[in-house]
Protein backbone atom coordinates (compact mmCIF):
# COMPACT_ATOMS: atom_id res chain seq x y z
CA UNK A 1 0.00 0.00 0.00
CA UNK A 2 1.20 3.47 -0.81
CA UNK A 3 1.52 5.80 2.15
CA UNK A 4 0.57 9.43 1.84
CA UNK A 5 2.64 12.46 2.76
CA UNK A 6 1.56 12.28 6.41
CA UNK A 7 2.21 9.10 8.36
CA UNK A 8 -0.37 10.05 11.00
CA UNK A 9 -3.03 9.98 8.28
CA UNK A 10 -2.02 6.58 6.87
CA UNK A 11 0.17 4.57 9.21
CA UNK A 12 -1.58 5.97 12.29
CA UNK A 13 -4.99 5.04 10.87
CA UNK A 14 -3.70 1.63 9.83
CA UNK A 15 -2.29 1.00 13.32
CA UNK A 16 -5.60 2.02 14.92
CA UNK A 17 -7.48 -0.44 12.70
CA UNK A 18 -5.03 -3.24 13.46
CA UNK A 19 -5.30 -2.57 17.20
CA UNK A 20 -9.08 -2.65 16.92
CA UNK A 21 -8.93 -5.99 15.11
CA UNK A 22 -6.62 -7.33 17.80
CA UNK A 23 -9.22 -6.40 20.44
CA UNK A 24 -12.20 -7.59 18.35
CA UNK A 25 -10.96 -10.40 16.06
CA UNK A 26 -14.43 -11.84 15.42
CA UNK A 27 -16.07 -8.85 13.75
CA UNK A 28 -17.70 -9.42 10.38
CA UNK A 29 -18.47 -5.78 9.58
CA UNK A 30 -17.06 -2.36 10.45
CA UNK A 31 -17.91 1.33 10.24
CA UNK A 32 -15.13 3.89 10.47
CA UNK A 33 -15.82 7.60 10.87
CA UNK A 34 -12.97 9.98 10.08
CA UNK A 35 -13.27 13.42 11.62
CA UNK A 36 -12.06 16.88 10.59
CA UNK A 37 -8.38 16.62 9.51
CA UNK A 38 -8.59 12.96 8.50
CA UNK A 39 -11.89 13.54 6.71
CA UNK A 40 -10.65 16.60 4.82
CA UNK A 41 -7.44 14.96 3.57
CA UNK A 42 -8.53 11.35 3.16
CA UNK A 43 -7.90 11.00 -0.59
CA UNK A 44 -4.54 12.79 -0.55
CA UNK A 45 -3.21 10.85 2.42
CA UNK A 46 -4.77 7.47 1.54
CA UNK A 47 -6.44 6.97 4.94
CA UNK A 48 -9.36 5.22 3.23
CA UNK A 49 -7.01 2.74 1.59
CA UNK A 50 -5.27 2.14 4.92
CA UNK A 51 -8.62 1.26 6.47
CA UNK A 52 -9.72 -1.04 3.67
CA UNK A 53 -6.33 -2.77 3.60
CA UNK A 54 -6.31 -3.24 7.37
CA UNK A 55 -9.74 -4.86 7.46
CA UNK A 56 -8.95 -7.04 4.41
CA UNK A 57 -12.01 -9.14 3.50
CA UNK A 58 -14.34 -7.71 6.15
CA UNK A 59 -17.12 -5.60 4.68
CA UNK A 60 -17.50 -2.09 5.92
CA UNK A 61 -18.00 1.59 5.36
CA UNK A 62 -15.85 4.66 5.78
CA UNK A 63 -17.63 7.93 6.54
CA UNK A 64 -16.29 11.48 6.65
CA UNK A 65 -17.38 14.10 9.18
CA UNK A 66 -15.83 17.55 8.83
CA UNK A 67 -18.29 19.26 11.18
CA UNK A 68 -17.03 18.20 14.61
CA UNK A 69 -14.88 20.66 16.54
CA UNK A 70 -13.25 20.45 19.96
CA UNK A 71 -12.15 16.86 19.47
CA UNK A 72 -9.31 15.53 21.63
CA UNK A 73 -6.96 15.31 18.62
CA UNK A 74 -7.08 16.64 15.03
CA UNK A 75 -6.70 13.08 13.72
CA UNK A 76 -9.69 11.58 15.51
CA UNK A 77 -11.57 8.56 14.21
CA UNK A 78 -14.20 6.16 15.51
CA UNK A 79 -14.11 2.48 14.68
CA UNK A 80 -17.29 0.49 15.26
CA UNK A 81 -17.31 -3.26 14.79
CA UNK A 82 -20.20 -5.67 14.42
CA UNK A 83 -20.51 -9.42 14.79
CA UNK A 84 -23.72 -11.04 13.58
CA UNK A 85 -25.31 -7.58 13.45
CA UNK A 86 -24.50 -6.76 17.07
CA UNK A 87 -22.19 -3.87 17.88
CA UNK A 88 -19.08 -5.03 19.74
Amino acid sequence: MRHGPSSSHTIGVQNACKAFLSDYPDIDEYNVILYVSLAKTVKVHYADKAIITSFKDIKGTVKFDCSHHGLPHPNTLDIIGFSDGEQQ
